[in-house]
């Protein structure tokens, strides 16, 4: 088989079963090292016989629904190029902006938790970025904690991981306390892309009846971890702005500013200010 004839059937698959263009450059590109402009330039290279099992393996999983991310080991994030698996978060573009607008707020000194760190995107786009931060993150996976530890070693940045579901068992404050929590309610999980549903981790996704399960217990138990000029940062669902701010201003955090994605879509809060 030629490329060309690899690329005409990627197209008629991608028709057939609903599945974005992208995501079969992206495999093709991975697998045969190739840019999306030299997919095309080198459209008459003959594939071996490995390429052609690889990447019918390839599509085959594309087809039953598997993430591409996860097909290639892969995913990019503020710069980074993140080992994935089924254990972690995809991370998204929207965290990214999360951890640009975190990043606005910081001297250069401080001491971050990141919590559910997953693939330890957030905690190592940060210290990567500010290499003088001091970087806590927790997750409550073991599976996931193995690879946000790979990651980090592979950017060689000192992190401390911690398998918990929420605060690490040390008697640590925090000038920021950083998190990208579930929050998907039980009704918009059943009309979540099957792709996302299916195949990327329920703990990761999964925040309760109406997805705020997490953030109630954070609003309820971070004042005692942060220091006394210390903030929240939180990504959240675009219809859950007025929600969480509500239990914010009930657990009695005085200072809540929201902030919205690159579409305009409030996606953000940074909450500080003494409880009363």
């Amino acid at each position: 088989m030629i490329l060309a004839e690899l690329i005409a059937r990627a197209k008629n698959a991608a028709v057939a079963n609903n599945i974005p263009q992208t995501d079969y450059w992206l495999v093709i590109s991975y697998f045969l090292k190739l840019s999306r402009t030299e997919i095309f330039v080198f459209s008459q290279r003959v594939l071996t016989e490995q390429e052609n099992i690889t990447l019918t393996d390839a599509f085959r999983r594309l087809e039953n629904g598997e993430p591409p991310q996860y097909i290639t080991g892969e995913a990019y994030f503020y710069g980074l190029e993140l080992r994935v698996n089924s254990f972690t978060l995809i991370p998204r573009p929207e965290t990214e902006r999360l951890v640009e607008l975190t990043l606005e707020r910081l001297q250069g000194n401080e001491k971050i938790l990141d919590i559910g760190t997953g693939s330890g995107a957030i905690a190592i786009a940060l210290k990567q970025n500010l290499p003088k931060v001091e970087v806590y993150a927790t997750d409550c996976s073991s599976s996931a904690l193995e690879v946000a530890k790979a990651n980090a070693e592979k950017y060689d940045v000192n992190i401390h991981f911690f398998l918990t579901d929420c605060f690490p068992p040390c008697s640590e404050i925090y000038d920021v306390i950083i998190s990208n929590p579930p929050y998907i309610s039980k009704t918009d999980l059943a009309t979540l892309d099957s792709r996302i549903r299916d195949k990327e981790p329920k703990l990761a996704l999964y925040g309760g009846e109406d997805g705020l399960d997490f953030y109630r217990k954070l609003l309820l138990q971070s004042y005692a971890y942060l220091t006394e000029n210390g903030f929240l940062a939180l990504e959240h669902g675009d219809n859950q702005k007025e929600a969480i701010t509500n239990i914010a201003k009930k657990e009695g955090w005085t200072k809540i500013l929201s902030r919205q994605d690159l579409t305009g879509r409030e996606r953000y809060l940074f909450i500080s200010g003494k409880k009363d």
